[in-house]
């Protein structure tokens, strides 16, 4: 953070990558210097495409996603939406094998809102993805009655979101297996009738959300809040299929 003022006004803009071409996902390459050369050509078309717009945007990267505080003083909003759109073009024209789903934060004024525009810009990439398609560019604005829906998330335990993630990812259908299980009390059997599965399928999924999730969702501590996020995870998808 050297050199950086973050008490400017900037917007977060979120860049989420998806490999969707054939081979290695080069973002996930195993080789350290290739995943290098990857994440750098990535940055230059950032970095090119930003030069028309503003000076020195602060850019990170973190594995699959690339975040750009982009100086918002006596900027328009129209032309941070400019911006990500051109982004996403360069993107998909100069990277082969990716799409890109580009989320935008409101203006944060001090350091202290940084982390609200961040989760903004989250929210409008997942819930714009969900909504529109993989390759949106969306404000948080933009969302409308989504942003209620945003605020539900976030009372969704944290391991039970990396199960959805999973599940996702994977084209899998452990969560429902999960909330079956738990309406049954954790009755593996009643479980495998309903699903007309077999009774060792249940529980070898089991086992597999209990490794995924990492904990004893069974247990008191833990089951009614997850029994709560599976209901709003049901909600969500429902409100995202109308």
């Amino acid at each position: 953070t050297v050199g950086w003022d973050l008490n400017k006004p900037y917007v977060v803009i979120l860049v989420q990558l998806q490999h969707i071409g054939p081979g290695k996902d080069m973002l996930e390459e195993k080789n350290i210097l290739r995943r290098k050369e990857s994440v750098s050509r990535i940055l230059m078309v950032i970095n090119n495409t930003a030069t028309h717009y503003v000076k020195n945007p602060i850019i990170i990267s973190k594995s699959d996603r690339f975040i750009i505080l982009f100086p918002s003083k006596n900027v328009q909003s129209s032309s941070i939406k400019r911006f990500s759109d051109e982004l996403h073009s360069n993107i998909k024209s100069q990277i082969q094998h990716f799409s890109a789903c580009i989320g935008i934060g409101t203006e944060s004024t001090r350091i202290s809102e940084l982390k609200r525009s961040y989760s903004e810009a989250t929210d409008a990439a997942s819930f714009g993805k969900m909504v529109y398609g993989d390759e949106v560019v969306i404000e948080y604005d933009q969302l409308g009655v989504y942003r209620l829906l945003c605020q539900l998330k976030r009372f969704i335990h944290p391991a039970l979101m990396k199960l959805s993630k999973y599940d996702t990812d994977k084209n899998n259908d452990l969560i429902r297996t999960l909330e079956v299980y738990l309406s049954h009390n954790a009755n593996a059997k009643k479980t495998a009738e309903e699903l007309f599965i077999h009774y060792k399928t249940v529980q070898y999924r089991i086992n597999r959300i209990k490794e995924i999730m990492g904990i004893e969702f069974e247990s008191k501590i833990y089951k009614m809040e997850i029994e709560m996020g599976l209901k709003i995870i049901n909600l969500l998808d429902q409100k995202i299929s109308e």
